[in-house]
Order: structure tokens, then C-alpha cells, then sequence
């Protein structure tokens, strides 16, 4: 069953979903289509709706029975730990790019896995984060794998000094506190690292949107070259290749496979965690 939401229409927008949905309230359609109906449907509003907002609510084999797709909202999609979460964006988001950003960090459109072609080497990455906003949260710990014939050829690891407090039920949650910062490198001593770690090979991770945010936002204050173009979404890859776990989170798709975790939410062992799966999902058709 999908569920669609629009305003500010063209009238042939709502012509082409009422042949496969029933209007039950003004802007509000309903239906049940087959997948493909309902991936073409969803295209279609994208292509011509132009300045109006559409937001489509589908089923799923999730924990919530549910994903979320949105264009021209005022919200917007956060995924955290195969949630998804809806977030109000500010009426004015400030600009704070910086003259020397490259042209590849202000075009780079938001990653997403269209077709897997894994290339023979890419570096694997996760962050740890104070929450979920890249504008007003920091990055905690940085945790990489270079992976060559899936080998991992080399380990990139450091905690990030924060002057923002670290929220109670973050540190609950990773195990990260003050005291573990202490020593920790600065902001831009670790971004400037970790670039020259990657040194513009593909970047894997596990629900890599938000991953590349943080290193989008950490862009406009330092001068970066991220590739961004080239991004292996895990989760995405997840979700198009199995359909029998109750939700997506990196510890339910890793122990759908029989995949021992050593520890979560610390950034070095996801990364861990994350090639183990990649390489399950990789040998599954």
C-alpha cells in the first residue's frame, strides 16, 4: 500500500496518479500498486512537479512496516541506525561555504546506490557523532578501512577533541566520553587525515547519507576534496537484496547473516562489521 501527499500541483501530476490511485481527502491519494507502478509513479511526480511538494509513504519489511520519500518538503528524511526519522528543515538554512570549497562539494548531489558495481578497492567509513545534525552536532570518532581484493590493506582510527558536550544518551549509546577525547586530534587535524587516508577512493559505509553530510558540512569550513560521486551505500544494498529481518540496523542485517559483532556503535569495529556484511550481500543474488 503507498500513500501519497501533494500541493501546489500541475494538474497533470494528479491526472496520471488518479489512474492508479483514489483521492480520499484533497492532495491525499491511496492505492495499492505493484512496486514498479509505484516506483514509476514516484519518478513521474519528481520529473514534473516542479516548485510543488510531494511526500510518499509505502510499505516495507521493516521494524516500522514503512520508508518515507520526499521531494520539495519542508522535511526532511534522516535514517538513524535503519530508523527513519523526520526532521523540519529551517525556513533559512545559513550559508557558510567558504570561497576555497571545490565545485565538487557544492554540486555533489546526495549519494545513493542506482547500480553495484563494487570497484576492486574503496575504503570503508563510519563516524560517531554528538546526534544527527551536521550543522550543530560534531563528529566524535573517525574509524576507516582501506580494502583492496577485499583485504583490508590499511586502518584508519582517531577520536575528534569536541567542544560540544557529549549528550548523556550518546555516550550511553557508543561508550564515548569526555575523558576518551582527552588527547583526541582536532576537527581539522582529522578531516585533513582522514582525506589523505582516502585520497579520493570510492567511500562504503552503512547508511552512508549521513556519514557524508557530517564531511559535506566539515567542507565548507576546511579545504577538502572528498569523493563524493562515488559513494557504496550498504544499508541501500541491504534493503534491495533481503527482506526477511524485522528492520535494517547494521546489528540485525549483520546477525541475519551470522555475523558475531564485537562491539557497536564505535566506529572502528562498524567498519569491521560493515565489510563482513558487504561481502555477504556481494555472493547473494
Amino acid at each position: 500500500m503507498i500513500i501519497i501527499v501533494l500541493s501546489v500541483t500541475p494538474p497533470s501530476v494528479k491526472g496520471d496518479i488518479t489512474k492508479w490511485l483514489f483521492e480520499i481527502h484533497p492532495g491525499v491519494y491511496i492505492g495499492n500498486p505493484t512496486r514498479l507502478v509505484a516506483d514509476r509513479l514516484w519518478k513521474r511526480i519528481e520529473r514534473t512537479i516542479k516548485s510543488g511538494k510531494a511526500v510518499m509513504v509505502r510499505s516495507a519489511h521493516n521494524e516500522q512496516g514503512f520508508i518515507i520519500q520526499s521531494h520539495n518538503s519542508d522535511w526532511e528524511i534522516a535514517d538513524f541506525d535503519g530508523l527513519q526519522l523526520m526532521r523540519r528543515l529551517p525556513r533559512e538554512r545559513p550559508k557558510r561555504e567558504s570561497p576555497s570549497v571545490s565545485n565538487q562539494t557544492k554540486t555533489s548531489s546526495t549519494p545513493c546506490i542506482s547500480e553495484f558495481r563494487l570497484p576492486k578497492e574503496f575504503v570503508i567509513l563510519d563516524l560517531e557523532t554528538t546526534g544527527l545534525d551536521p550543522e550543530a552536532d560534531s563528529i566524535l570518532e573517525i574509524g576507516a578501512l582501506r580494502i583492496r581484493n577485499w583485504k583490508i590493506e590499511d586502518v584508519f582510527h582517531t577520536f575528534v577533541a569536541s567542544e560540544i558536550d557529549i549528550p548523556e544518551k550518546i555516550s550511553a549509546l557508543t561508550g564515548i566520553t569526555a575523558d576518551l577525547l582527552q588527547g583526541g586530534a582536532t576537527e581539522s587535524e582529522a578531516l585533513y587525515s582522514l582525506e589523505q587516508f582516502i585520497n579520493g577512493s570510492p567511500i562504503a559505509g552503512y547508511n552512508t547519507e549521513f556519514d557524508i553530510s557530517f564531511l559535506k558540512e566539515a567542507s565548507t569550513h576546511y579545504e577538502l576534496k572528498f569523493n563524493f560521486d562515488d559513494v557504496i551505500d550498504v544499508l541501500e544494498l541491504a534493503r534491495m537484496k533481503i527482506n526477511d529481518v524485522v528492520n535494517y540496523k547494521l546489528t540485525t542485517v549483520a546477525s541475519r547473516f551470522g555475523i558475531k559483532c564485537e562491539t557497536t556503535h564505535r566506529a572502528l569495529s562498524d567498519c569491521k562489521t560493515i565489510l563482513s556484511v558487504l561481502e555477504k550481500l556481494n555472493k547473494k543474488k
